[in-house]
Formats: C-alpha cells, structure tokens, sequence
C-alpha cells in the first residue's frame, strides 16, 4: 500500500506542478549511456550501440570526419572524430553504407542510402535506398538516385572519383551497387547512369594509386579494372573474392586485400598479382583493411568471429599485430570486435585513424597506427530503449534491444550494465521491480524468456517461461504480484500461472484491472479482467484493425474508461465503448512514405490530457518521429525539436515520480522534461 500511496502522492505533486501551463513546454536532452568511470574522466560519452558501416575523413580538413551507421543515418565530427553530432535532414534511409567526401570541400558529401536488409526487396521498400548528396555538410541531404545498397560482407567504399576532373564542378564520380551495376555521374554527382559494366554484388571501388581515372572494383566475383570504357578482371594469385581493396598514395601500385577466412594478400603492380600476407582461418574472417595514405607501410584490418581486432602491420605486411590496449574508459569491458568495421585513416598524420569496434558500436582512435587504440565516441548514441523501471526519481532500469539491461542511481547522468544471462540473445523486452525481485524478459528480437532474481540482480532463475513477453509490469498494492504477458506471479516470481489471455496495459489506478487485445479475422477485440487476470469481459465495439497490427496500448490514468492505442495503421482512442481514429484531420502528419504507423503511446500521470505517440517506417525508412496532445488525443502535434522530428520511435516511458519522459529512438535515448 505505501508504494501505491506514493505513486498517488508524486502524481497530485505533478499536477499542481503542470496546472500553470496551458500549453506544455518542452526541454529535450540526450542520454548516452556513459559511465562513471567515464564521467570522472570528464568524457561526455556516447555508446553508439549500431553497426558503424562507413567513416570518412575530409581530406582537406582533417577536422571534419564523417561515420555512417546502419540504422541511424549520418554523424559528424567537426573535432577530428572525438565527439559526434547526428546529421540527417532530408535523408530518409535508415542507414549509410558508404561515405565520400570531396578531396577539396569538406561540405560536399555523398552517402549510399541503405535499409539495412541484406537482401533485395520490392521496389517500394527499396524506394528510399539510394546516393544521398549534400553540399553543406550534411546540414541538409537529397537523394539523387535510387540504387539498391544493401549491408554486403565488406564495409568497403562504393564510391570513387576520377581524380583528373575534381578541380571542375562538373567532375566524374562512380558507385558500385550490390547488384553489381557500376555507376557513373560526370556532373558532380547529380545524375547518374549505368557504365554498362556489370559483375556480382560489389563490395568496394577505388581509383588505382597509379593509374588516374582507372576504377579498381572488388566484387562476388573478383577484382576488376575499369578505365571509362573496358573492364578486365585482375587479381591472380587470389584464392577468392576480395572484401575489401585498399591503395595508397605513398606507393603508387601497392594494393591490399581481405579476402575472409583466406586472410590479407598484397599486390605491388596494381592488382595485377598478388602474394599472401596474412593466413586466415575460420577464427580469423578479415573483411575489412585499410592503409594510410601517406605510408603504404601502416595498414590495420578489422576481422569477425572469435579473433577480437584490430591488426596492424607498420613493415607493409611482413608482420601483422593485434592492437595492445583497447581503453574505452570503462563502458564495457573487452574490445567488442564481433563484427568486422571500417577503418579510416588520418588525410596526412600517418598513423592515425578511426575505427569502430561493432558489437559493442564504440568509435575508436588511435595516434600510432593501430598499436593502441583510445575511446573517440563521444555524442554518437544508438541504444534502443524498449523499457524504463523506475524505482525512484533517481533509479532506474533502462532495458535495451541487444545489450542488455542497464542500471543508474543518480537520475540517469551515469550507467552501470546489469550482469544478467544471454539467453539466446541480450534483446530485453521488459522489466519490472518490487523489493529485491527484479523481472526481465530476454531473448532475441521477438522470442523472449522470463528471468527472475530474488536478491535485485546479482544472481538469475530461468523460469523456463518463453513467449512474447513485452509488457511487464509490478503490482504497486501488491509487492508479490508480477505480470510478465500472458503470465502472473503471486509470490515474489518464485512461482508462475498461465493466464486465458496476454495482458497488454494495466490500469494505473486499480492494478487488479488488467487489459488484452485478441484478433477475430480483420478485426481486434479489447478485453478486460478486474481480477489480476483470471477472468475476462469484452469492451465495446471491436476496432477494425487485424491483431498484428496493434502495438500499444494505454490505459489513462485520470479517466481509466478512457484508452489509447497505437497500431500499424494508425492512433486510436477508446471512450464510451467506441473506438474512434486520429489521422492527419487531427494534426497526425504523414510521413514521407505516406504512413501512420505508430509504435508506442503514453500517457502522462502528472499531467491530465498529455500524451505522446511516436512512429516507425519498418521496411521504408526513417520515420517522422514523435508527436504530442495536450487534450486528451483530440489534436496532436509534431515534436519539432532536432532528432525527435526525423528519427524512429521504439518506446515510451514516463517516471511517475518526476514525470520525465524517456524516449527509445533509433538514434538513442532522449529524455523530456515538461517545464510551467
């Protein structure tokens, strides 16, 4: 009862707080997951948490560096990489495969648009997949032709530029396509079309270090040179198909390649022949090498599987290391390199480069060629929050998609991870907290199992449970009840009951009052039970939306008869038995593909009437972020504040006892403070 009291006790506190404003007011923050290690050390921090696919340098302002990731689009650095603003205006694809930037303006910038799938789609999902072109930073992006990019094995360049013609504006530009189709544009990247030279899915181009104008392009099916008219396949000695390719200037003719499991080879006549440099294995899967451009002696590669990178060579490839220290000031532990990752080198400083150690997506540098590299990821967030417990208004448990659950006691200024299982992935669904029994589902992105720890996380029971087990919620009357889906506890976790239906919201008022949602063909039923579950009632009309598509549903916590829901096909309101939609007559915008799909609704219990709603575009692209209504669901605007207007939108969570709002996005967590 006394959890109960004080949760009614913050909400009439917030009340009087917010009853000034008519309007709400809004203070937007960022909320990297940094540690305290990282905040002694004064490092603002950043876990980045996506697969970095692209880094680029500015080659005539080593200040400015460009990092493209998976699924968030575009960052910048204007500090020579240590700390990372997000830039994404007007660039509608999920992520970047591939970055360019002009040898001679650091503002002219061309991106290859991807989705994110690694295999081919319809031609309306692959609508927004395409070369992006900016030419003031990244400020603003427009996607000049659709091409399919997809995530290839190799996180190579699929651009290159015939270095005679860049001092016009009109200068001559390639990209390579993973349909194997080589592009060209001979006015500065505008438009485009087809050289008629075709292989398999290409991995990376590049121009040849001692042939200008002459395009040396890695694919599925091998090496090839390409000199404006002809293409000849190259690349003897090659025991397979190179993932990556990488020249430099300082030795006009040396070119390197990964080849996967069959290791690094080198050529000295510019891919003509080459020699073996490196032996792979099946622990060993290099797909990623780059060397400097002004020492062809300093190279690094980057592997996945069990062999943790990266390796460097400072003889050319007679010798290859792996890196001796990996500081990453305490965000994780170990260097994360599960998958293979880019590397850029410094434009003029030998040996320095960035890379990125995906699996844990932390941005690093190093200052003598790969030895020992150093925490550079400052700004660039990534983790998807599917879940907050709030505990107080100064603890708290974030539950992410991949990694984990992670935990912070002074108002979420610094994280510690929760040491927890991995059972069949580290995706949390949900948590939940009452005494020292703390719930959490984990599993893979749909399938997850039920966790339990009796003495607040230190050691775990797998309950056996599986299933889709996205809402989880504690009893705030009683201590010992938990509700994880469609199951309840009644004794602190230690035992559980399967229940007639999966619960999706909770009364906030009455946690006896549970609700579900169950399909009948086209349409959705919403169901209610008044005792914790084991019995239940239709309510009203059903909603003429399949049971696929629902995927939200809120219950408000000044009018309990009133309900919320966010589906696939749009926001709907549940009053007075009927369900009625919200669309664009009621300030809900399109997005740019013409879609209201909505992922997750809240209602704030400080404030009667406000509610947030935030979208996805899954399969099409970025979507138009985050909404709000200050009356109930009736009007809504857009947030137009920085990315929460061009982002992705995975979760919802308010804390009762302070009413701050923390949303999931595909860029990171941001936290919503409502001001008089």
């Amino acid at each position: 009862m006394l959890v109960r009291s004080l949760f009614l006790l913050v909400t009439a506190w917030q009340c009087s707080s917010f009853a000034a404003a008519d309007t709400p007011l809004f203070q937007v923050s960022p909320i990297p997951l940094r540690t305290a290690a990282q905040k002694n050390a004064s490092v603002a921090g950043g876990e980045g948490f996506q697969l970095v696919m692209a880094i680029a340098y500015a080659p005539s302002d080593s200040n400015i560096v460009y990092m493209g990731s998976d699924t968030s689009q575009v960052w910048k650095s204007k500090d020579g990489g240590q700390s990372w603003d997000i830039v994404n205006n007007g660039y509608l694809s999920l992520g970047s495969r591939s970055l360019f930037v002009h040898p001679g303006n650091p503002d002219l910038v061309f991106s290859a648009g991807t989705l994110g799938k690694a295999f081919k789609q319809g031609l309306s999902s692959s609508f927004y997949q395409g070369i992006y072109r900016s030419d003031d930073g990244g400020t603003h992006w427009e996607m000049v032709q659709r091409v399919p990019f997809f995530k290839q094995e190799s996180r190579g360049n699929l651009f290159a530029t015939d270095s005679r013609t860049l001092e016009r504006t009109k200068f001559t530009i390639y990209t390579g396509t993973h349909d194997g189709d080589l592009l060209v544009s001979l006015d500065g990247g505008f438009n485009w079309r087809k050289t008629g030279f075709k292989t398999g899915p290409i991995l990376e181009i590049i121009e040849s270090s001692n042939a200008p104008g002459t395009i040396l392009v890695a694919s599925e099916n091998g090496l090839f040179r390409y000199d404006g008219k002809d293409a000849t396949q190259i690349g003897a000695g090659l025991p397979t198909w190179p993932r990556s390719i990488a020249v430099s200037t300082d030795k006009p003719g040396v070119v390197y390649a990964a080849l996967g499991n069959q290791g690094v080879f080198k050529s000295t006549d510019d891919g003509r022949h080459f020699e073996q440099s490196l032996r792979g294995s099946k622990w060993n899967v290099i797909n990623d090498v780059e060397v400097s451009p002004v020492d062809a002696n300093v190279a690094v590669y980057t592997s996945s599987g069990k062999a943790q990178g990266p390796f460097y060579t400072h003889d050319g490839g007679k010798q290859w290391w792996p890196a001796e220290t990996i500081k990453a000031k305490g965000l994780t532990r170990g260097g994360g390199f599960y998958f293979a990752s880019p590397v850029a080198f410094h434009p003029t400083k030998a040996k320095y480069a960035l890379t990125c150690s995906n699996g844990r997506a932390r941005i690093l540098s190093t200052k003598d060629g790969g030895q020992r590299w150093t925490y550079s990821g400052s700004g660039y967030l990534g983790a998807r929050l599917r879940d907050v417990v709030s505990l107080s208004s100064q603890r708290m448990i974030f539950a992410l998609t991949d990694h984990g659950a992670w935990r912070t006691d002074d108002g979420a200024k610094t994280f510690a991870q929760i040491e927890h299982p991995r059972i069949g992935g580290k995706s949390i669904g949900g948590g939940a907290m009452s005494g020292d029994t703390l719930i959490l589902t984990i599993g893979s992105w749909k399938t997850k199992q039920l966790l339990v720890s009796q003495d607040g996380g230190r050691s775990w029971k797998d309950t056996g449970l599986r299933g889709l087990m996205r809402f989880v919620e504690s009893h705030r009357d009683d201590s010992k009840v938990f509700y994880v889906g469609k199951y309840r506890s009644q004794d602190n976790g230690r035992t559980w009951m399967m229940l007639p239906q999966r619960i999706m919201a909770m009364d906030p008022t009455d946690n006896d009052r549970v609700y579900a949602m169950v399909g009948t063909g086209k349409m959705t039923q919403l169901l209610m039970s008044e005792d914790r579950g084991d019995h239940w009632r239709k309510l009203g009309s059903p909603l003429p939306v399949k049971h696929k598509s629902v995927k939200d549903l809120e219950i408000d916590p000044f009018s309990p008869s009133r309900h919320y829901l966010a589906s696939g096909r749009g926001l709907f309101v549940f009053d007075e038995g009927k369900w009625t939609a919200r669309d664009e007559q009621h300030g809900l915008l399109l997005d740019a593909f013409n879609s209201q799909y909505f992922e997750a609704i809240a209602a704030h219990p400080g404030r009667s009437g406000l509610l947030f709603a935030g979208k996805r575009s899954p399969a099409f692209g970025m979507a138009n972020g985050l909404f709000y209504s200050d009356d109930h669901g009736e009007r809504w605007k857009p947030m137009l504040t920085g990315v929460l207007s061009n982002t992705a939108i995975w979760s919802i969570n308010i804390n009762p006892y302070n009413g701050i709002v923390f949303v999931g996005t595909s860029h990171g967590i941001y936290k919503i403070k409502v001001l008089e």
